[in-house]
């Protein structure tokens, strides 16, 4: 007789529990105002923003195969043995591995290694139990927790089993950078526990012979091997919809003045130490921009000291090139000769030019266009949004837009309204 009130709260408790996962999609539909946003690793490292972080597992879904990972979710968190608590702990791992993995790969790369730079790494939102769930079974025996939940999956192969599962969830969630993060978290760590295990029994049982030794954790292979192939079953249907995907050109908006271009690129340049490799870290930046110079589009090439001996060099490179090259020669005795200083007289010397263009972008000439049409076409993309915005809100208020944050510097490339 003791027992049973015992059980029947500990059921009670599983029922709370797992509506963990299913209770956002029911606010979402019935109090749409007060859900919580998905969470991306931007939040973190641009708005210094910890709320989605924290709270955003408990996020509302915004597409209706996220309301069924919700639902396939719940039956999970009901009859795994883990906790609420265990599954909080999981998702902010999670949450911190991407938010790595987005400063890794947008602003750590993209001054450095430009190739490796991913902008959904950063960008890609995400919440749930899904991938708290995924590393969860990963790290706790993978297949033996989940089989004796369900009777059909009781013959089911244990590999196949764990990357269906993990697919499952991403594919539903149309999270793959999430997904594949908290996949390999759970293999390195699956690993790493592998290797104290195995140090320690060597450590601890020196005199034991090999049969009374315990035996290492027996599923680690068929985990990493799990591992390996859901990372590759995940991506593949993203990696063949790249393929197939139609890339859409983008139009430059036309400027509003025929005398005028609508856009001046303007790169920004300062002496460095070394005279050749500014050169040609300056003729890379000049030359990712050149090809995308019309009657549109002008570029220039800027700097605010009169003793920059590689800016005369390419100057003399460029000769025949459609490039403005200007020194500005003022004098400023009252303020500090830094980064502030060169970047408004740019501006001084864009807006007093005879045929100033209607946005000016600043470029530190340590920053070529990467992605070479794709990168253009992305520019151009912003370029619509600002004029859109501009024509709505009339030419009283100044807009302004940033592109690419890679890099020690953060001003790649500023766009602004001179008007």
């Amino acid at each position: 007789m003791s027992t049973k009130p015992s059980e029947r709260s500990t059921q009670w408790l599983r029922a709370i529990s797992a509506s963990g996962p299913l209770l956002p999609s029911l606010i979402s539909f019935f109090f749409p105002p007060i859900t919580l946003s998905l969470f991306t690793p931007r939040q973190v490292i641009n708005d210094n923003n910890l709320w989605s972080f924290l709270f955003g597992i408990w996020a509302s879904p915004t597409s209706f195969s996220g309301h069924i990972s919700r639902a396939i979710q719940t039956t999970f968190v009901f009859f795994l043995p883990a906790s609420t608590f265990q599954h909080y702990w999981l998702w902010l791992f999670v949450a911190t591995l991407r938010t790595c993995v987005g400063q890794l790969l947008t602003r750590v790369v993209g001054w450095a290694a430009p190739q490796f730079f991913s902008h959904w790494a950063l960008y890609e939102a995400f919440g749930g139990y899904g991938p708290s769930i995924t590393v969860y079974i990963f790290l706790n025996g993978g297949p033996s927790v989940v089989k004796p939940l369900f009777r059909r999956l009781h013959k089911a192969s244990d590999l196949i089993l764990l990357v269906c599962l993990s697919a499952l969830f991403c594919w539903l969630d149309d999270s793959p950078w999430t997904y594949g993060v908290a996949i390999l978290g759970a293999g390195a760590i699956a690993l790493a526990l592998w290797v104290i295990r195995l140090t320690s029994d060597r450590t601890l049982h020196p005199m034991l012979p090999d049969i009374q030794k315990q035996a290492s954790p027996p599923k680690l292979k068929m985990i990493i091997e799990s591992a390996v192939l859901a990372l590759f079953v995940i991506s593949l249907p993203y990696a063949i919809h790249d393929r197939l995907a139609d890339s859409t050109i983008t139009d430059m908006p036309p400027a509003h003045s025929a005398t005028s271009p609508l856009l001046d690129i303007i790169v920004l340049s300062f002496p460095r130490p070394d005279i050749e490799a500014s050169m040609k870290i300056m003729a890379t930046t000049i030359n990712s921009y050149l090809p995308h110079v019309n009657s549109n589009v002008t570029l220039s090439v800027f700097t605010h000291s009169t003793s920059h001996t590689a800016f005369i060099d390419i100057r003399k490179l460029f000769a025949s090139a459609n490039i403005t090259f200007y020194t500005d020669a003022d004098e400023h005795p009252d303020y500090w000769s830094g980064q502030y200083l060169h970047i408004a007289e740019a501006f001084r010397w864009a807006v007093e030019r005879p045929t100033h263009a209607e946005w000016v972008m600043l470029v530190e000439d340590d920053f070529p266009l990467c992605g070479g049409d794709r990168g253009w076409d992305a520019l151009k993309r912003v370029m619509q949004i600002l004029e859109a915005r501009s024509s709505s809100q009339g030419n009283t208020n100044r807009q302004g837009g940033f592109i690419g944050t890679g890099g020690r510097y953060g001003i790649s490339p500023l766009a602004s309204s001179t008007c």
